[in-house]
């Protein structure tokens, strides 16, 4: 599911996106300005989809529930407007189990460089803070997924790394520091994905040659904290060009290209973003494809 900045909303039906009538109808009713949307999961089950939704909205933070089903849709807002969620800006959306009663995690940044996570059990249940972040840094939280209690991974800039899982005395959030070696700083991760085999993460990484691109594996059955379990690939770099000097890119924010989200099935994997064109200076759709 997809939307615009003008709060058109768009659904992939397994061969082509299609704008949903009735969600935007639905979502129009609620009043208030939803066209920063930040991130957004959902499902369907028994003919009922279930979209969940965050951003920023006047310089608060929203998020909204949608149910659709067949020509009927209705909207709800999830954040109330005493909920001390409001200054936060939200960052990633994931969930599992049922969708219309799902166990959602939502990231959270916090005013002085902290990441924290928020989670909501259940239809009706309160936002709860699951990941206190007590020390401030240079990172920025940008994706999460989530498979499972003991399955999920929370990606960020600047190395930001984090894990739920079940290796060590107890399920609970790791902070992964370091595992994809001493330069892990320079690693920006946006997107993350995993099923119970695997976790890929799509990440740049700026060099001397221009931005690199890459793909990040590790083994779901191993420990996320050892090195040995992770594998960075390189997928080849985008040089700077005349027209975009380092810095000097304004229209680009100073970058030549960027992945931003990685997803897989079946054995195929795809990585999304865009990178610009020598020819013109413009953006052109960047996409990865894997086969087995």
């Amino acid at each position: 599911m997809a939307f615009t900045d003008d709060e058109d909303v768009f659904v992939f039906d397994g061969v082509s996106w299609n704008e949903d009538g009735p969600l935007e109808t639905a979502l129009s009713k609620l009043s208030g300005n939803f066209d920063d949307v930040r991130t957004s999961w959902g499902g369907t089950a028994g003919g009922t989809t279930t979209v969940f939704a965050a951003g920023v909205e006047g310089g608060k933070a929203f998020a909204i529930r949608c149910d659709a089903s067949g020509a009927k849709a209705v909207c709800a807002r999830e954040i109330g407007t005493g909920d001390n969620l409001l200054n936060l800006v939200p960052r990633g959306l994931a969930g599992f189990g049922a969708p219309g009663s799902p166990d959602l995690l939502m990231l959270i940044d916090k005013p002085g460089w902290l990441n924290n996570a928020y989670r909501k059990t259940g239809t009706g249940a309160p936002w709860n803070l699951v990941y206190n972040d007590t020390g401030a840094s240079s990172q920025v939280s940008t994706d999460v997924f989530a498979v499972a209690d003991n399955n999920a991974w929370w990606s960020g800039e600047n190395g930001l790394l984090r894990a739920r899982h079940d290796k060590g005395a107890s399920v609970g959030w790791t902070f992964l520091w370091n595992v994809l070696g001493s330069n892990q700083a320079t690693y920006d991760m946006n997107g993350v994905w995993a099923d119970d085999d695997v976790a890929l993460v799509a990440s740049n990484q700026d060099t001397a040659a221009g931005r690199s691109f890459k793909l990040i594996t590790h083994d779901v059955a191993s420990s996320p904290t050892s090195t040995a379990n992770w594998r960075v690939i390189d997928l080849g770099t985008a040089a700077q060009y005349a027209g975009c000097t380092p810095g000097d890119c304004s229209e680009h924010n100073g970058q030549v290209g960027t992945v931003l989200d990685v997803w897989s099935n079946g054995g195929q994997v795809a990585l999304v973003g865009w990178i610009v064109d020598d020819s013109d200076g413009k953006r052109r759709a960047l996409v990865m494809w894997r086969s087995p």
